[in-house]
Formats: structure tokens, C-alpha cells, sequence
């Protein structure tokens, strides 16, 4: 079984700062076609930051998956 599998980052996360395009790229290679967003001028808090964007992408993963299971 293969779960499916998103991120969702924000661009300015100083956490994370130069290894963001690494940690991409390794989604990436763990699974191919994973859901990835990066949020432009956004740092480590996303969800404070930008609480919109986030319900408005978490809304999207819960329907993807919800169309996998009807």
C-alpha cells in the first residue's frame, strides 16, 4: 500500500533555508508525482502566515483523497 503524499512549504522557511530544492528533489525521488507547493514569501509557520492557502491545499488533499476511495 502506497499512501499518497503531499508537502507543503513555505519559501522562506529559514529552517530549512538552501536545502529546500534538496528535500524537493528527494520527495520527488521517494514518489514520483507527489503533491509539492511552495509558498512564495513565506517562512517556517505557514500556517499563521498563511492560514488560507494552507485550508485551501489541505481542503484539495482530503478531496484527492476522498476521490480515491468513492
Amino acid at each position: 500500500m502506497r499512501p499518497p503524499l503531499s508537502a507543503l512549504w513555505g519559501e522562506r522557511d529559514t529552517v530549512v533555508e538552501s536545502l529546500l530544492a534538496s528535500r524537493l528533489a528527494l520527495l520527488e525521488t521517494i514518489r514520483p508525482g507527489c503533491t509539492v507547493t511552495v509558498v512564495p514569501n513565506a517562512g517556517h509557520w505557514l500556517p499563521y502566515e498563511e492560514p488560507d492557502t494552507v485550508n485551501h491545499h489541505l481542503l484539495g488533499i482530503l478531496e484527492q483523497e476522498g476521490d480515491m476511495h468513492a
